[in-house]
């Protein structure tokens, strides 16, 4: 008969957590240290898969994948490019870029620095 006398202390158990009673366990899992509490927030950011460019990319010879390296250019505007490109033959000057679908002025300004017919 060992329900009957564990019923009365799960009432109290759920009534003392449904009352705060017991922390969250988020707040157990803090650090409490003096550093921990005068020390900055940090707020962790995700990496990104965009990497530095050193050098401006021939945007005649670079394939979908060095596309994607240049700010704002992700797979899909990397494949828009490159079959552009393929359809119809190499860019003659850096601006034609602009005439692939998804690259407007504001988009270009940002990687013309980036990018060479070279």
């Amino acid at each position: 008969m060992m329900k009957k006398s564990l019923l009365p202390f799960l009432v109290l158990l759920i009534a003392a957590v449904a009352l705060g009673v017991f922390p969250a366990p988020s707040v157990m899992a803090q650090d409490t240290t003096p550093q921990a509490a005068t020390a900055p927030r940090v707020k962790k950011v995700a990496a990104t898969a965009k990497s530095t460019i050193t050098a401006p990319i021939n945007i005649n010879t670079a394939g979908a994948d060095e596309l994607k390296n240049l700010p704002g250019v992700g797979p899909k505007l990397a494949d828009q490019i490159v079959k552009y490109r393929e359809a119809n033959g190499p860019f003659k000057d850096i601006d034609d870029l602009k005439k692939v679908k998804g690259i407007r002025d504001k988009k270009f300004a940002k990687i013309k620095d980036k990018i060479t017919i070279e």
